[in-house]
Parts: structure tokens; C-alpha cells; sequence
């Protein structure tokens, strides 16, 4: 089992990616895989976000695609809660 996201129960917010490492370290709770941590985003559109959620697990399947957040969350009044996005890798559609 892999911890995902952590919300404070008093403020019903998602903590940071900084924080939530920090919690699970200390809880020694194993994290989902951290791919890419930048500070800007610098992916240029679709194409080249569906090529980035490509890729295998470990075990040889191929990787549902990758989520991406802010480092520090972000509410957003159009899905009315945090800012969230998830980028499906096309092979892993296919369903092998």
C-alpha cells in the first residue's frame, strides 16, 4: 500500500508534497513514486505529456500514467477542489 495524498482532518486541506514526505518518513509509510519534482512547469502541451506518462512498473506492466499537482496544493474554483490533473498512458489502455 502506497500513500497517495494526506488531508488534515481539522481544515479538510491536502498537505504539501514536503510535508506528506516528512509525515510518512516519520510514520515509516512508503509514498507513491515521485517522478519529477520541478518548481515550474515546463511541459509545452498534450503530445509531450502523453509521452512523459509512458513507461513500465517495476513488475514489466505498463504504468496507468502519471498525476500531476502542485508542490504546495492549490484550490481551483473550476473542479471546485485542489488542482489535479492525470495524464493516461496510452499502452496501458490498450490493456495488454
Amino acid at each position: 500500500m502506497y500513500v497517495f495524498t494526506i488531508v488534515d482532518l481539522s481544515t479538510h486541506r491536502r498537505y504539501s508534497l514536503h510535508r506528506m514526505q516528512e509525515l510518512c518518513e516519520k510514520v515509516r509509510l512508503k509514498m507513491v513514486p515521485i517522478e519529477e519534482e520541478k518548481e515550474i512547469f515546463l511541459y509545452d502541451g498534450v503530445e509531450e505529456l502523453l509521452e512523459r506518462a509512458k513507461g513500465k512498473y517495476p513488475s514489466g506492466m505498463n504504468k496507468e500514467g502519471i498525476v500531476i499537482r502542485p508542490i504546495e496544493p492549490v484550490y481551483s474554483p473550476i473542479i471546485e477542489g485542489p488542482l489535479s490533473m492525470k495524464v493516461l498512458n496510452n499502452d496501458y489502455l490498450l490493456k495488454e
